[in-house]
This record gives structure tokens, C-alpha cells and sequence, in this order.
């Protein structure tokens, strides 16, 4: 069958530009004989015909979100299993609580990363310059930790691309969690 799959569409399309008014079971027959015809089949032209057909029937199926699952008599369709438009807003909601709860996860281990090399200043700017809603200037920040403007500009910009490297790492650290049973575990070394 695996001559079917890469090459019947091809012969088919090359039969009907040569027969334009064919009716499809001759379609078929050609198709056939030249599979049989030029060894592309491992099966004589009745079996390869049959074959065609099949995968033609296979390939042809119309399905319908009102077909039941299961059996004829079954209570359940496809359509059952999609969400109904009075729930969507419950839903929206928990997905937003869960991302609500995975940032707010991330943002303290990003903390606590921070924290234990010694870059508690980077932390403080950039949560003040870029996780408020109104973020202090550059220069009232800079009167605080007594340094210039650039360079709490500096300071702010090191910090977001350390947040960057970091959450890369906390990625790859939940997914392997994640995939892994505890006992397949391994420690991933992240470079600090």
C-alpha cells in the first residue's frame, strides 16, 4: 500500500490531463495499469485496483460533528466534546489564574536567583522600571541608588538580559521536569 500513499495523487492527475472527460472508475483502471505497468506495484492489476479503491475510500471520508462516537446507538457526537460558548469565560478565567500563578512562580525564583549573585540593585531597578504601573524616571531612580541616569539605564538593561538568560534556563528546568518521572530525573546544569 505504501506505493499508493506517495504516488496516486500524481498518476491520478497525470490520467485526467490525458482522459479530461473520463469517468473516475476508468480513471481508477488506468491508474492501475500503470502502476502495474511500470512495477510501482507489488501486486497484480486486480489486487492494485482493489487497493486504489480502498485507499480512495479511506481517503474520502466525510466525517460530521453530529456522527456519534462509538457505536450506531450512541448518545454522544463529536460536537458534545466542544466547548459551549456559556462555559468559555470560565475557562479563559482558570487559564488566566494558572498563567497568573506560573508568573508569579517564576517571578520569585527570578528573585531568588538574583538574589544568591549579588545583584539585588539589578532586581530593584528593573522591578521598579518595568513590572509598574507607573515606573519611576531614570533620573529619580538614579538619586536613590546615587548613581547617574545612564547609568540606571545600564543597570536596568543587564538586568533584563539576565531575566532573559534566566527564564530560558527556568524553561528548560520545567519542562524536563515536566517529561520526566522522578526516578529518570537528572540534574541540568545551567550556567549561572
Amino acid at each position: 500500500m505504501k506505493f499508493l500513499f506517495s504516488n496516486y495523487r500524481r498518476k491520478e492527475k497525470e490520467t485526467e490531463l490525458k482522459l479530461p472527460d473520463a469517468p473516475n472508475e476508468l480513471i481508477e483502471i488506468e491508474v492501475a495499469r500503470s502502476f502495474v505497468k511500470n512495477g510501482d506495484s507489488p501486486y497484480d492489476f486486480e489486487k492494485t485496483l482493489h487497493e486504489i479503491r480502498r485507499f480512495k475510500a479511506a481517503h474520502s471520508t466525510v466525517y460530521s460533528l453530529d456522527n456519534t462516537i462509538g457505536d450506531e446507538n450512541g448518545s454522544r457526537t463529536y460536537a458534545d466534546g466542544l466547548a459551549d460558548d456559556d462555559q468559555t469565560p470560565v475557562i479563559d478565567a482558570l487559564i488566566e489564574q494558572e498563567d497568573a500563578l506560573t508568573g508569579r512562580q517564576f517571578l520569585a525564583a527570578a528573585q531568588g536567583h538574583f538574589m544568591s549573585i549579588g545583584k539585588e540593585r539589578e532586581w530593584n531597578i528593573l522591578v521598579a522600571r518595568r513590572l509598574t504601573e507607573e515606573p519611576p524616571t531614570l533620573e529619580e531612580l538614579g538619586e536613590i541608588h546615587d548613581v547617574s541616569k545612564e547609568r540606571i539605564r545600564q543597570l536596568e538593561n543587564k538586568a533584563f538580559d539576565r531575566l532573559l538568560q534566566y527564564a530560558s534556563r527556568y524553561k528548560l528546568q520545567q519542562i524536563a521536569q515536566q517529561t520526566s518521572t522522578p526516578s529518570q530525573r537528572t540534574k541540568v546544569f545551567v550556567p549561572a
